[in-house]
């Protein structure tokens, strides 16, 4: 991390300290993954911001700020950054090979995996902390992205 020249290097060097502080406590396999997947997603988005397009930039600023929140959609970052819904589109395809909400989404799984290892909150609780209004959708969302549904993860953990 420290020869890597990115926008974002001291948000990257809190996610190797904390990925090093989960390992050494924890031992899970899981949480770990979940924070390195977290690391390599900044490094990833660190280097694509570099991009000569602001209100871009600016919009994956917003999205990766309030990724959390269930109000947040492509149209609400699109007016906090004055661009169309079709040039976000275009660009994220340009640049991440996804579209907007895809990134929203993996942003949301992202954490939703997090929590999931920690087994403090509800898989309800959690679905909503992480900005998903429907728990069944959350659900079927993330066994498709992991293979597993989230009860049984946190089943998994607790065994």
């Amino acid at each position: 991390v420290e020869n890597i020249c990115l926008e974002n290097n001291s948000t990257i060097n809190i996610g190797f300290e904390n990925l090093l502080e989960v390992w050494n406590k924890k031992r899970s396999i899981n949480q770990t993954k979940s924070i390195i997947y977290d690391i390599l997603d900044k490094m990833s988005n660190d280097q694509k911001i570099s991009i000569d397009n602001t209100a871009v930039a600016n919009c994956v600023r917003y999205i990766d700020a309030h990724f959390c929140d269930p109000k947040v959609d492509i149209e609400t970052v699109c007016d906090v950054a004055f661009i169309s819904v079709s040039s976000l589109q275009r660009a994220f395809a340009k640049y991440f090979g996804m579209s907007p909400k895809q990134y929203l989404i993996q942003l949301r799984m992202n954490r939703a995996l997090e929590l999931l290892t920690e087994n403090k909150l509800s898989v309800k609780e959690i679905s909503f902390v992480c900005g998903f209004t429907d728990e069944k959708y959350f659900s079927r969302a993330f066994k498709k992205r992991y293979g597993c549904s989230p009860s049984q993860l946190k089943n998994n953990m607790i065994t």
